[in-house]
């Protein structure tokens, strides 16, 4: 586990999207320092569907910028599932940055995509905060614009049942 404070500051260090919450913070460490991190949301329980399941959705996955830790991403789901009993894991992979093929190679499927997001992104910290479509330009400031992406896509990965 890693304490939420050590992964705010990876996470707005090395993730485009910096911290955005989370329950569970499970890291990798490589003599002692911290070099791959996923965010847990908590389990929700998703009693309006036929059968109900619980789900949760991994919400970060990030390594030190410029390294690949290979196998991260496996290892920290595993740990993740060794200590929490869901049927499912869900996340969102922004279509500009990756084509899911990491997940996919886990088993995860591609179940929607989402629309494109605008983002106002700063131009002295390269930061991007989501913004709604109506957001207008005129609200600038000097230091910023307004882009948006190629939209999501939505991958879900369904726990085996134990026979």
């Amino acid at each position: 586990m890693v304490k939420r404070a050590e992964a705010i500051s990876f996470l707005n260090q090395h993730h485009l999207m910096g911290y955005g919450g989370g329950k569970t913070y499970l890291g990798l460490y490589y003599r002692d320092k911290l070099v791959a991190l996923a965010v847990f949301s908590k389990v929700l329980y998703m009693k309006y569907e036929d059968p109900p399941y619980h789900s949760v959705e991994l919400e970060r996955y990030c390594s030190i910028s410029g390294i690949t830790v290979v196998g991260g991403l496996d290892k920290l789901i595993k740990a993740y599932l060794k200590n929490t009993t869901v049927d499912d894991i869900v996340t969102y992979v922004d279509k500009e940055w990756s084509n899911g093929s990491s997940y996919l190679q886990l088993g995860f499927e591609v179940t929607a995509e989402t629309e494109p997001l605008c983002f106002l992104v700063n131009s002295n910290s390269w930061t991007r905060t989501p913004v709604n479509k109506d957001f207008s330009s005129k609200e600038l400031s000097d230091n910023e614009y307004l882009v948006s992406n190629k939209g999501n896509l939505k991958l879900r990965f369904t726990i085996p049942k134990p026979v």
